[in-house]
């Protein structure tokens, strides 16, 4: 694959750092370890021009994620030295997109896809993920190349590159059902664009399906190393990386930095790497740099974490900061299991409602009062684009302020469970906005929908009801909610049941692989 950061080469093996020289000379020791782990380049042929997002749409098979099943980590323009790399034999740019998704939907048998459109493209195009990687034990991480079309180039005048756009749009698909990420965009009918105006590019949200911040590792010019807790199993460590710390290559282009200063995280024993750079490139300039805090997050059932950092510029300067070649080494924590023993319940936590709409302009807009049960029929399922149980926590000087923390301060779960079945399943809960003083978060009900067209419903306790001389079948999914380990509560307890109907008769998926 191509990746960001240094000269680029187009190998199948994650997302890991390749140095553009034959030898990397080290004033600071090399690193012992750094490969990506489990990667699986696919076939990439594209397949014919396929259809626009359908959600809502009755009859269609599209449904919007809100419950972090799939997730667009980032996307833009592939970095090749201090420009751009192009599609091979054109002047077009190279893009690429890496997505994350649920380990549980792949084991459902659903497969990534990216669905792209660009330029003056006759139509959108599904294209097939050419590497993956395991990144935590709840999800994998998926790059997909976007080399075909319409594509922008650096040649283009400045009206054509004004009106230059690609879209896209990450989904999973099993036969003809299609589950886009919707985990940022409100709209129903939104896609990623990647325009002039943003730089052709999407950036990491680290507020988006993101799991409970962890420690800070604080890295000092004066060589010292602070830790402001444990690294905890499950959670996600903060880097802090004083620059001084690797001060050689620091070549300059056009006002602007020509370096970089690239973190790498190693997991043991599941080899899970992660990289991400430390110098914030928007600030910086070609004499003036400023580092930038990165986040990593930690897999669950990982005892080390190995840490290392490489700085490169266009000049061929390499150097190490390693440790002199045997890496700095964090010893990782089993996960906490009562959350209410690291964080201090909310004041107050209420005001559950839904929204259940094909109009709606956004989630939880249109809400009305939850109650204890609510049913979630085959109107639901095919024509609602906003399908959300709401709810409201305040905590004061958590929540009173427009906080980008929040996310961090709050940790809010759902533990979903089947009325007569014992698998329970747990996920984060979205932040949705600031409402008052209080931080409002939204739950996708469509998430959890047995009847969902592309998902096996085998081994779940159904029940036949008649209505109005229609034999229909449903399933009750029972929602416990809590945040900071303290319950949401409603009028009847401290769990809200969501009744799943479906037509007896409908088709349905075979379970089978």
């Amino acid at each position: 694959m191509l990746v960001r950061g240094c000269l680029m080469f187009r190998f199948a093996v994650g997302s890991a750092l390749l140095c553009a020289t034959a030898a990397c000379v080290a004033d600071l020791g090399s690193p012992t370890a750094s490969p990506l782990t489990d990667t699986s380049p696919t076939d990439t042929t594209s397949p014919a021009t396929d259809e626009a997002p359908l959600i809502g749409v009755e009859g269609a098979g599209d449904f919007a994620d809100r419950a972090c099943q799939i997730v667009l980590h980032d996307a833009g323009r592939v970095q090749q030295g201090n420009g751009y790399a192009t599609v091979e034999g054109s002047s077009s740019w190279l893009f690429d997109a890496r997505v994350d998704v649920n380990k549980n939907a792949l084991a459902e048998g659903f497969t990534p896809m990216l669905l792209v459109r660009s330029g003056s493209d006759a139509g959108w195009r599904a294209i097939e993920a050419e590497a993956s990687t395991s990144i935590s034990t709840n999800s994998d991480r998926f790059l997909f190349m976007i080399d075909e079309g319409n594509l922008p180039s650096a040649g283009m005048s400045a009206t054509g590159l004004s009106r230059a756009k690609v879209s896209l749009i990450p989904f999973l698909t099993r036969g003809d059902a299609r589950l886009f990420d919707h985990n940022r965009l409100a709209d129903a009918f939104a896609v990623y664009e990647l325009t002039l105006g943003n730089d052709f590019a999407v950036g990491v949200d680290p507020a988006v399906c993101a799991p409970p911040a962890g420690p800070t590792l604080t890295f000092n010019a004066d060589w010292s190393i602070d830790e402001s807790g444990a690294v905890v199993a499950g959670r996600t460590v903060t880097v802090d990386y004083d620059l001084a710390r690797l001060p050689n290559c620091r070549a300059g282009y056009a006002g602007r930095p020509a370096f970089n200063i690239q973190a790498h995280a190693l997991f043991l024993p599941m080899n899970v790497h992660q990289e991400a750079s430390v110098l914030d490139g928007t600030r910086s300039t070609s004499s003036m740099w400023f580092s930038r805090p990165v986040a990593f997050d930690v897999p669950v059932g990982a005892t080390s974490m190995q840490m290392w950092f490489h700085n490169t510029d266009r000049a061929g300067c390499n150097r190490y900061d390693s440790n002199f070649g045997d890496n700095y080494s964090f010893d990782v924590v089993d996960v906490v299991e009562d959350d209410g023993a690291n964080a201090a319940a909310p004041d107050w936590m209420g005001n559950v409602t839904a929204t259940i709409s094909r109009g709606a302009s956004g989630r939880c807009d249109g809400a009305v009062a939850f109650g204890n049960t609510l049913a979630f029929g085959t109107w639901a399922r095919q024509r609602a684009a906003v399908t959300d149980l709401c709810f409201e926590v305040y905590e004061p000087g958590v929540t009173d302020f427009d906080n980008a923390d929040v996310w961090q301060q709050l940790d809010a779960q759902v533990d979903v469970r089947f009325t007569g079945a014992d698998d329970v399943s747990t996920s984060y809960v979205a932040f949705v906005r600031r409402v008052g003083n209080n931080a409002q978060y939204a739950i996708d009900l469509r998430a959890f929908d047995p009847f969902i067209w592309g998902r096996c419903s085998d081994g779940l306790p159904l029940s036949t009801v008649d209505e109005n001389g229609v034999a229909m079948v449903q399933a009750t999914a029972e929602l416990s909610v809590r945040v900071n380990g303290a319950a949401l509560e409603n009028d009847g307890g401290d769990v809200f049941r969501v009744v799943y109907s479906d037509y007896a008769d409908a088709p349905r998926v075979s379970c089978e692989p």
